[in-house]
Order: structure tokens, then C-alpha cells, then sequence
């Protein structure tokens, strides 16, 4: 058997952590690009990335206003973010309260009052029509009701609670 040598001892060596962790990573994906995990890290990133894609859509086309679609898929994609209220308030400037009650029960989750008892308006309005689901406005109203500060939100989405039965 050969002699040690003395830089054999002070090499460092890894830790048995660390040669697991580098087992347990695919060497065939590069680190940065990892997704995030946690749903709020991704809704996060999510909000980002359409931000981002909004700064370079105006770059390119000059600043064009976006198809309703399109706008209506940034106040879903934001839905849970903190630029919610923000994607809600660029829709209500370009487009008005929208006339999709899917779209409008998502503007129940504003931050502003004012905001969400036109958006209860709306959808009373709807009700008779039959364009809107009336258990998926129950639940919206309900939550809305409980997680509400305002006492006039509160009370408007009693009030067409009642009338839904």
C-alpha cells in the first residue's frame, strides 16, 4: 500500500448530503431554469411573465390595445396575484364590466369596494337572464360575504343571495 500523502487529508471532501443531493439532480436539466414550486411562487412567476409580455407587446406593436380575449386571459392568469386588482382595473379602462358572468364573478375579488358592488350589480342583472351559474354565484356571493369588510358590499350580496333562493 502507497504512503498517504498529506493533501489527501486536507482535500475537502463533500458531505454525505451533498452526494445525494447531486444523485438525486438530472443531469440533464440546467439549474436556473427549475420552475418554481410553491403555487404562490408559480402564480408569482406567472404574473411576471405576463407583465413582462405586456411591456414587450407594446414595445413591438406600438403600444395597440390588446383583443378582449386576450385581456380577459390576463385578469384570469392574475386571478390570486398581487397584480389582480390592477389586471381587473386595465379591463374595467379598456373594456367596461364585462358581459361573461365566468369573467365577472372573478371581479368579486377586487380589492376595491366600489369595485365589487358594481361587479354584484352586474351579475344581479344577469340572473334573470340565466347567463350566470347560479350555484358558482352562491359560492361567490358567500365568500364575498364572509371575507368582506364593508358593510354595503356585505349587505348587496345578501341581497341577491336572497333572490337566487
Amino acid at each position: 500500500m502507497p504512503p498517504r500523502n498529506d493533501d489527501d487529508r486536507e482535500r475537502e471532501r463533500p458531505s454525505w448530503r451533498e452526494l445525494d443531493a447531486r444523485r438525486d439532480r438530472s443531469r440533464h436539466t440546467r439549474e436556473e431554469r427549475r420552475e418554481p414550486r410553491t403555487p404562490k411562487a408559480r402564480a408569482e412567476s406567472q404574473a411576471a411573465k405576463q407583465s413582462y409580455l405586456k411591456k414587450l407587446d407594446e414595445k413591438l406593436f406600438g403600444g395597440k390595445k390588446i383583443g378582449a380575449a386576450r385581456q380577459a386571459d390576463v385578469v384570469r392568469d392574475a386571478r390570486g396575484t398581487r397584480g389582480f386588482s390592477a389586471a381587473c382595473d386595465a379591463y374595467l379602462e379598456e373594456r367596461g364590466f364585462p358581459a361573461d358572468a365566468d369573467l365577472l364573478l372573478l371581479f368579486l375579488e377586487h380589492d376595491n369596494p366600489d369595485v365589487v358592488l358594481k361587479a354584484i350589480d352586474a351579475l344581479a342583472a344577469l340572473v334573470p337572464e340565466k347567463k350566470v351559474d347560479r350555484d358558482a354565484l352562491a359560492k361567490a356571493l358567500r365568500r364575498v360575504k364572509s371575507l368582506t369588510e364593508d358593510s354595503d358590499v356585505e349587505d348587496a350580496a345578501e341581497e341577491l343571495l336572497s333572490t337566487l333562493g
